[in-house]
This record gives structure tokens, C-alpha cells and sequence, in this order.
């Protein structure tokens, strides 16, 4: 599977919340990253051309602060960029 590399850049919390079956409170967060890059494995160089430098905006569930901490590098699945 392809991944993509980017830097969080914004960090807008929600007020969704739910807490798991540790007592973990986990917050819905849409995080706007820049892609910087991808894996080695990533095939599409075309694709990720255009991609590079893009900021977009992603939902994930947040439950520490390195989760959505502005600055921090993450990895994102190619289908979490597929719906927007």
C-alpha cells in the first residue's frame, strides 16, 4: 500500500467525542497537512508530482497531543486523500 508523507500544519478540533473501552477520550480533529513526499513504493511519480507541496485537509480521531501536534510529520493512506 502507498503512503504519503506531510507536515500538520492546522489542527481544527471538533466537539465529536467518544471514550473507548480504556477510557481513552478520542476527539474527531480535521487536520490540514502539506504532502512533502511519498514511500519508496509509491508508484504514480506523475501523481506525485502534482501532489507535492498540496495542503489538504483530513478527519482523524485525536486522543494524544502527538496526534495532532502542528510541525509533526505523519503518514497518510493514498484513499484518505481519495475523498476530497
Amino acid at each position: 500500500m502507498s503512503k504519503l508523507q506531510a507536515i500538520v500544519t492546522n489542527v481544527e478540533k471538533t466537539s465529536e467525542k467518544y471514550k473507548n473501552q480504556y477510557d481513552t477520550v478520542w476527539e474527531k480533529c480535521v487536520i490540514e497537512v502539506e504532502i512533502i513526499g511519498a514511500s519508496k513504493k509509491f508508484k504514480n511519480e506523475a501523481l506525485l508530482q502534482r501532489l507535492i507541496g498540496k495542503r489538504v485537509k483530513i478527519i482523524r480521531w485525536c486522543a494524544y497531543d502527538w496526534h495532532c501536534k502542528i510541525g509533526s510529520r505523519i503518514t497518510l493512506d493514498v484513499e484518505e486523500l481519495q475523498t476530497l
